[in-house]
C-alpha cells in the first residue's frame, strides 16, 4: 500500500505524522511524508521518504509576530498584512504536495492542508484520512477556534460555526477553485466541510476518547457520514525523539538537567514550544516573581523563542534554569506543575506524566485543551496577552490552587484512564490500512522481517467451529459475565468501561474470502455498540432471568463487528447488575475474563460523561482498494489455503495414528439413550447460579479428599443422578476443557477438552478420590498428545461443504457429546471484581447457544453445562440445562442444585 501524509504547521504538527509514518513502514508500506523543511534533519531521512512541503512554518510564524508588533494600532494596515501572510506560501505547498501524494492509494493530511489534499484525493480517486488534535468540525459544545464568538449555549455554538464554515469557505474558494482547475475538476461552490462527507475516507480523533464529543446530535450525525473515531493521543517514542527533536550539546560534568533536578524539590516549569514568547522578559519577569513568592526552583524551556544573553543571564541561577530543548516525557513527572501553551502535543505529556497545568494558550485548538484540563480539575486556564505582560497574582493564584495534592491525585486516575500510546498507533494504523482493504496484506510485496500476515491475523482453526456454526446451524454461541454490586454505577463508569472494551480483544470484525479453503479474516471492527443502560430498577430476585434473556436475544454477528454488548441495569435495592456478552468465536472463557478485568479497571472513578469508544461508523465504508492491493490480499488467500491443505494432510496422517492408538481405548460405557431432540423438543434451556464462600469450598472439598475442580465435577454431575438423568450406576460422561495458552498464544479458543468417566460417582457427602484420579488420567493421556481421532480432522472445515458438515455433526454428535460439560475458569483477576470504584457483591460466567431451530433434530450440548469462577470471597458456578425432561424449568434447576449443595453441607446462595 502505498500512502502520503502530508502535513505543516509546528513541530506539534508534524509529529503525529512522524509517529505514524514509521508505524506504516514497520508493516511493510511505501510510505512518503512530506513536512515543513525546517522541521526535516539528517536523522529523518535516512528511514523515511521525506519531503520539503510548503514553507518554514518557524520562519512564517516569525514573519506573523513581526506583523503584529510593526501594526500595532494600525487595524487597516494589519488585517492587510496578516492575510497576506496567511496566503503566503500557497503557491508552494500545493506544487510539493503534488510530488507527495503522486501514486498514493490513500493521503494523510493534517487540518492545515486539508483544503489541499481533498482536490489530490478527489483527483485521484483515493481516500482521505484526516488527523484532528482536537473537534474541529461542527457541534454544540465545542466553538470554532478561530474567530470565536461568544457562546452561552449550544445553539450559540453551533451558530458561530455555521458562520465559520461560511466565512471561511468563502474567503479560501478563488485558490481552491484554482487547484482544483489545475487537477481537472469542476469548480465547487459548497462548503468545504460539507464536501468532506462527500470523499472516501475517515477523520482521526487524535486525543483520547474521555475527550470526545458524545451525545450531539450535529456531531453524531455527521460522524456517521464520516467516521471520527477518537483513537487517542499519537505521543512521540524515546526511540523517534532524535527524528525531530534537536540533540543537546553534551553539557559539562554534573552540570546536566537530571543532576539540576535531583538536586532540588520539583520545580515550576515554564516553556511555550513553537509559540514564541511576546515580550520575552516581561512573560519570564511575572514567572519569575511567582517562583520566588512561592519558594519554588523554575525551570524554563525557550522552545522557538530567541532568549538574548542578556535575558539568560539576568534571569539564571541556582534555583532558575533555562535550556532552549527538553525533553517533555522525561522532564514533566519531576515537575510540581507544567505551564504551557496547551498544544496537543504538550498537553497528552503532561496528562501522561500526571502533572497539573497552567495552559497560557495563544490560538487554535489551545484554548480547548485549558478549559477541558480546568473541567477535569487538573488544570487551569489563561490567554497568552498580545505584549506577554502576565499578571503575577493572578499566575500565583492559579499555581497555588494546583499545588494541592488532591489535584495531582485526579490527574494520576486521569493518566490511569488515557488510552496507551502503543495502542494508539495501533488503532490509528488499523484505520489507514482499513481505507484501501489492505488490512490482511500488511507488507505483502516487499514487507521486513516480522510484518507479514500471520496466521493470528486468520480465523484459527480452533475457533473456526464456533463460526461454521452460524452459516451451518444457524447458531450463536455466547458467553456472558453477570456482576451485582450493591452501589448505584453511574452511566460515565459504564461509559469508560465500554471504551476499553472498544480498545480490547474482544472488538473484531471477520472479513471472508471467496478463495477456497483460505481461512477468513480477523480486523479490527470500526464501529462500537454502545452500553445499553436499561431505565427501569428491576427486582434482585429477578437478576439471574435477566441476565439470562439478555444472552438468549443480544444481537451478535461477528462478520459485521458485533462481537460483544455492556448492558447494565438498576436493582429496585438501590445497585446495578452488569453483563458482558461476548461470541464466543471472539473469545473463550479465560480471554473473556481478561476482557472483563482490563474494562472494569478503566471504569474506576469515572471522570466524564463524554468519555466514549470508537465513533459509530455509517453503514458500509466505501471500499477504495486498488487493483495493485486487492492482488496482493488475493495472494495472500491463495497462499494461506496452501498453507490449509498441507494442514488437512498432516491431521489425516495424524488420525490415522491416533486411531491406531486408541484400539486398546474402552468403548463409550454409556448406554443408549433417547436423542436430544426428543428429550428437549423445544430445544428451550434453563439457568441456575449459585455462590459459596471460597472458604468453606475449599474445605469441604479436601475433607472428601479432593480439589476445588474435583469438587466442581462433584456438584454438577449430582445434578444429573439426582434429576434422575443418569441414576448411581449409570456411566456419566464428564467433558472438562483445559487450557493450553503457551507464551504469545493469541488464540481466541485456545482449548482442548478431556473425557472423564465416573460409574458410580459422585455420593453426596462421599469421598473425592474416585473423581480425582480418573481426572488425573485423562490429564495425563492430554499431555501425551493423545486427542480423539476426530480432531485432527478440524482442518477439513475449509474444504467441506455445509451440508456435509452438518451430516457429520449429527451423525457424531449423539456418541460424543458429554453428559456434562464443566468449565472450571479459576480466579477472577481482581481488577474485574471493582467496577466505577465500587466493589462487586457477586460474579458469574455462563454461556448458551441461540437460534437453536426447534423443528430440526440438531441440539447444543446434553445433560448440563457449568462454569466456575473463583475469587478470595467466593465461589460461583452456573449451571445450563439442555434436557427438557429433566431440567424443564429454571425453578427445577434451581431447587436441585440447592438440594445438592445442601447434601455437601456446603452453605449457598441460589441467585
Amino acid at each position: 500500500m502505498k500512502v502520503a501524509i502530508v502535513i505543516i504547521g509546528t513541530r506539534g504538527d508534524a509529529q503525529p505524522g512522524l509517529v505514524l509514518a514509521h508505524a506504516l513502514v514497520e508493516r511493510g508500506h511505501d510510505v512518503r511524508i512530506g513536512l515543513p523543511p525546517n522541521t526535516i534533519n539528517d536523522v529523518m531521512r535516512q528511514s523515511l521518504d521525506v519531503r520539503p512541503l510548503g514553507v518554514d512554518s518557524r520562519a512564517h510564524m516569525e514573519k506573523v509576530r513581526r506583523i503584529r508588533r510593526e501594526t500595532e494600532g494600525k487595524p487597516i494596515r494589519r488585517m492587510r498584512d496578516l492575510g497576506a501572510a496567511h496566503v503566503f506560501g500557497w503557491d508552494q505547498l500545493v506544487d510539493d504536495m503534488a510530488t507527495v501524494v503522486d501514486g498514493a492509494d490513500v493521503i494523510v493530511t493534517g487540518y492545515n492542508t486539508e483544503v489541499q489534499a481533498l482536490a489530490y484525493a478527489e483527483a485521484a480517486g483515493v481516500p482521505l484520512v484526516s488527523i484532528h488534535h482536537a473537534p474541529v468540525r461542527r457541534n454544540r459544545r465545542v466553538a470554532p477556534f478561530i474567530g470565536r464568538l461568544p457562546a452561552r449555549n449550544s445553539a450559540a455554538v453551533l451558530a458561530n460555526w455555521l458562520l465559520f464554515d461560511a466565512v471561511t469557505s468563502l474567503l479560501g474558494r478563488r485558490r481552491e477553485n484554482r487547484l482544483r482547475a489545475q487537477l481537472g475538476l469542476p469548480k465547487v461552490s459548497r462548503q468545504f466541510a460539507t464536501r468532506m462527507k462527500d470523499i472516501p475516507g475517515v477523520e482521526l480523533q487524535a486525543y483520547d476518547p474521555m475527550f470526545a464529543i458524545r451525545d450531539d446530535p450535529t456531531w453524531d450525525g455527521d460522524s456517521r457520514i464520516r467516521r471520527r473515531p477518537a483513537v487517542g493521543f499519537i505521543e512521540l517514542p524515546a526511540d523517534l525523539r532524535p527524528f525531530l527533536d534537536p540533540q543537546p550539546d553534551e553539557p559539562e560534568p554534573g552540570d546536566d538537567l537530571m543532576t539540576w533536578l535531583d538536586a532540588g524539590d520539583d520545580p515550576l516549569y515554564v516553556g511555550f514550544g513553537s509559540m514564541p514568547m511576546r515580550g520575552e522578559k516581561a512573560t519570564l519577569d511575572a514567572f519569575l516573581t511567582v517562583a520566588r513568592r512561592l519558594g519554588r526552583r523554575l525551570l524554563i524551556c525557550a522552545g522557538w523563542t530567541d532568549l538574548s544573553a542578556e535575558i539568560r543571564a539576568a534571569a539564571e541561577s541556582d534555583d532558575v534554569r533555562i535550556e532552549s530543548h527538553v525533553d517533555h516525557a522525561t522532564v514533566f513527572p519531576r515537575c510540581a506543575v507544567v505551564v504551557h501553551h496547551g498544544g496537543a502535543g504538550t498537553t497528552a505529556v503532561a496528562l501522561r506524566s500526571a502533572t497539573p497545568s497552567l495552559i497560557c494558550w495563544y490560538m487554535v485548538d489551545q484554548p480547548f485543551w485549558g478549559e477541558e484540563l480546568e473541567r477535569l480539575g487538573i488544570g487551569a486556564s489563561m490567554p497568552m496577552t498580545s505584549d506577554g505582560v502576565l499578571d503575577p497574582d493572578r499566575i500565583e493564584e492559579a499555581i497555588t490552587s494546583l499545588l494541592d495534592p488532591g489535584v495531582a491525585e485526579r490527574a494520576r486516575r486521569v493518566s490511569e484512564k488515557l488510552t496507551r500510546a502503543g495502542d494508539t498507533v495501533t488503532y490509528a494504523v488499523d484505520e489507514i490500512e482499513r481505507q484501501v482493504g489492505d488490512a490482511a496484506a500488511r507488507g505483502a510485496g516487499g514487507a521486513s522481517a516480522g510484518s507479514s500476515v500471520t496466521r493470528l491475523e486468520r480465523l484459527a482453526t480452533d475457533d473456526a467451529l464456533y463460526w461454521i456454526m452460524t452459516p451451518a446451524l444457524g447458531w450463536s454461541v455466547v458467553l456472558q459475565i453477570v456482576w451485582v454490586l450493591d452501589d448505584e454505577i453511574s452511566p460515565e463508569a459504564l461509559t469508560a468501561m465500554n471504551t476499553a472494551l472498544s480498545r480490547g480483544p474482544l472488538h473484531r470484525i471477520l472479513k471472508t474470502t471467496d478463495v477456497y479453503g483460505a481461512r477468513p479474516r480477523w480486523e479490527r471492527a470500526p464501529d462500537a455498540p454502545p452500553p445499553a443502560i436499561d431505565a427501569l430498577p428491576i427486582a434482585e430476585s429477578d437478576i439471574d432471568t435477566w441476565a439470562a434473556d439478555e444472552m438468549a436475544t443480544v444481537p451478535l454477528d461477528v462478520e459485521n463487528g458485533r462481537c460483544w454488548r455492556l448492558r447494565a441495569a438498576r436493582t429496585e435495592s438501590g445497585g446495578t447488575v452488569v453483563s458482558l456478552c461476548a461470541l464466543h468465536v471472539a473469545t473463550d472463557g479465560r480471554g473473556m475474563l481478561a476482557a472483563a478485568a482490563e474494562a472494569a479497571a478503566a471504569s474506576g472513578a469515572p471522570l466524564d460523561p463524554a468519555a466514549g469508544g470508537v465513533t459509530p461508523r455509517p453503514g458500509n465504508v466505501p471500499d477504495a482498494a486498488t487493483a495493485a492491493s486487492r492482488s496482493r490480499r488475493r495472494l495472500a488467500d491463495v497462499a494461506d489455503a496452501c498453507v490449509q491443505v498441507g494442514e488437512v494432510a498432516r491431521g489425516l496422517v495424524r488420525a490415522v495414528v491416533e486411531q491406531r492408538r486408541s484400539v486398546d481405548v474402552e468403548p463409550d460405557p454409556r448406554p443408549d439413550r433417547p436423542p436430544l431432540f426428543e428429550r428437549s423438543p423445544n430445544a428451550r434451556f434453563t439457568y441456575a447460579t449459585a455462590t459459596v464462600p471460597t472458604d468453606v469450598w475449599e474445605r469441604v472439598a479436601a475433607e472428601h479428599g479432593g480439589t476445588s475442580n474435583t469438587m466442581f465435577i462433584a456438584a454438577v454431575s449430582g445434578l444429573l443422578r439426582s434429576s434422575g438423568f443418569a441414576p448411581r450406576g449409570v456411566p456419566i460422561k464428564v467433558g472438562v476443557p483445559v487450557d493450553q495458552r503457551e507464551g504469545d498464544d493469541e488464540r481466541r479458543n485456545a482449548i482442548a477438552g478431556v473425557s472423564v468417566y465416573l460409574a458410580d460417582e459422585p455420593v453426596a457427602g462421599g469421598d473425592l478420590g474416585g473423581i480425582r484420579g480418573a481426572c488425573k488420567a485423562a490429564f495425563v493421556r492430554l499431555s501425551e498428545g493423545r486427542r480423539a481421532p476426530h480432531i485432527h480432522l478440524n482442518p477439513l472445515i475449509w474444504f467441506l461443504p455445509t451440508s456435509l458438515l452438518l451430516k457429520v455433526a449429527g451423525a457424531g454428535a449423539a456418541g460424543r457429546t458429554p453428559d456434562a460439560m464443566v468449565s472450571n475458569l479459576g480466579d477472577v483477576p481482581a481488577e474485574a471484581m471493582e467496577i466505577g470504584g465500587r466493589p462487586v457483591r457477586r460474579i458469574a460466567l455462563r454461556g448458551m447457544a441461540q437460534g437453536v431451530d426447534p423443528t430440526t433434530e440438531l441440539r447444543f450440548g446434553d445433560g448440563v453445562q457449568s462454569w466456575l469462577l473463583r475469587s478470595p470471597e467466593q465461589v460461583t458456578f452456573s449451571v445450563l440445562g439442555c434436557d427438557e425432561s429433566h431440567f424443564p424449568d429454571d425453578g427445577t434447576l434451581r431447587d436441585l442444585l440447592d438440594r445438592e449443595l445442601d447434601s455437601w453441607d456446603i452453605p449457598h446462595h441460589i441467585w
